[in-house]
């Protein structure tokens, strides 16, 4: 059974430090798959920034749905991305 006392025994750490690693590294993945999600709005409206987005629905360029869900999910995604990275500063 894999186990954070086995890996860290093969890979001569302490279990603190090979879990403090694991997390480092979910983090940074979870960014990631986060950051990939983001690009495809920009993408997919040829905008910059959630707030680029927005004015187009505003003005009537784009339809509101569902640019207006993606508008929220887009900065709901930065703000995570935000969050992710205070706690990784947060472990250095």
């Amino acid at each position: 059974m894999l186990n954070v006392k086995t890996v860290a025994e093969r890979l001569a750490k302490s279990e603190t430090e090979v879990l403090e690693q694991s997390l480092r590294s979910y983090l940074v993945r979870e960014m990631g798959l986060i950051e990939a999600e983001l690009l495809r709005y920009r993408e997919r409206y040829t905008v910059v920034d959630p707030q680029e987005l927005r004015r187009l629905i505003e003005v009537g360029a784009l339809p509101a749905h569902p640019a207006w869900e993606d508008y929220l999910e887009w900065t709901n995604g930065l703000e995570a991305v935000d969050d992710l990275h205070d706690l990784l500063r947060s472990a250095e």
